[in-house]
């Protein structure tokens, strides 16, 4: 069976080249114009969910940690911790998490780092396609977490003034269409806080269908937002794949976001 190509670099739609296959023999191809990297022809989008179902995606997520986790806050004081500021790092520092401030989390899991901003008093939501992971986490934590994409499960545009989506946007068919979603969760004057790996080279996991660099991230984000702050730091942990994290956040104007059906904004080129 004869594989489809992509038309066009999944960032941009510029013309592409191949640059290598994979282990799993994708085609890795790299674009002329924005220097994104990705896999040009993709598994199809039924079997990239499936990759997120159950115990063995939500074990390879956390080192150490299973479903019978889930329930002990001990446990998760670590990952917390590096989470937390991984986001005020990517945010420009703690202050910059107002109180009470409405938050969606994109790639939720079962919702524990959802649960540590909710106790210190923000209005949380979260969304994962792990369909065993969300409905444990929301029987744990209380929370409101749903299973499915946001375009299937989080009509709530314009509510939110932060939407955060660290090391998801990589696993995405299709960035663009994604990210437009999110950005319309956004209330005016929002934010949205992209984690991504960078200039990552290995090639070897499945699940990775996009390995942006720095120009391609800000290219991507650029559609959307007329202010974006792009924060480098390398990796804590040498052994990890992706060379550094690239942390980009995207301010939305007064004006708002754009309707459903647009998958850009502004069309900025950064």
């Amino acid at each position: 069976m004869k594989c489809r190509l992509l038309p066009g670099c999944p960032v941009c739609g510029g013309a592409y080249e191949f640059l290598v296959l994979s282990p799993d023999k994708r085609r890795i191809a790299v674009c002329y114009e924005c220097s994104h990297v990705f896999v040009a022809d993709p598994i199809s989008p039924e079997k990239l969910r499936n990759y997120f179902q159950g115990r063995p995606a939500f074990e390879g997520s956390y080192a150490g940690l299973t479903f019978e986790d889930i329930g002990n806050p001990s446990r998760w004081q670590s990952y917390l911790y590096c989470r937390m500021d991984d986001l005020c790092r990517g945010l420009g520092g703690p202050q910059e998490l107002c109180p009470q401030m409405r938050i969606a989390e994109v790639g939720c899991l079962e919702g524990r780092f959802l649960a540590e901003l909710a106790a210190q008093g923000h209005h949380v939501v979260g969304c994962d396609l792990n369909e065993d992971a969300v409905p444990l986490g929301r029987g744990h934590l209380g929370l409101d977490l749903r299973v499915g994409t946001v375009e299937e499960c989080m009509p709530m545009w314009g509510c939110f003034d932060l939407v955060i989506a660290l090391h998801v946007l990589q696993h995405c068919l299709c960035p663009r269409t994604e990210l437009a979603t999110w950005v319309r969760l956004l209330a005016p004057g929002g934010r949205l806080v992209v984690h991504v790996g960078l200039n990552r080279d290995d090639y070897e996991s499945k699940w990775c269908m996009q390995y942006f660099t720095e120009r391609s991230i800000r290219k991507l984000m650029g559609f959307f937002f007329d202010k974006i702050v792009f924060r480098k730091h390398p990796r804590p942990n040498p052994d990890e794949k992706d060379k550094d994290i690239g942390a980009v956040v995207g301010y939305l104007g007064p004006a708002g976001a754009p309707p459903p059906g647009h998958d850009g904004l502004i069309g900025q080129q950064t």
